[in-house]
């Protein structure tokens, strides 16, 4: 049977912002996928669902 473990995000977390877009370097996204894998893994979850942020939109 599969375990489903939900987190429920912070009230007003979908409210649009109005900020400029900030550019990143590939070593803070590498960095980023690095914390999430050890996070799935110590978990010992299969998958992990993102939502895109501001970071992903085009300037």
């Amino acid at each position: 049977m599969s375990r489903v473990v939900r987190i429920a995000s912070p009230e007003g977390i979908l409210n649009e912002e109005q900020v400029k877009p900030v550019r990143l370097e590939d070593s803070v996204y590498q960095k980023r996928k690095e914390l999430l894998t050890r996070r799935i893994q110590e978990k010992n979850l299969d998958f992990a669902v993102l939502y895109g942020d501001r970071e992903h939109f085009q300037i």
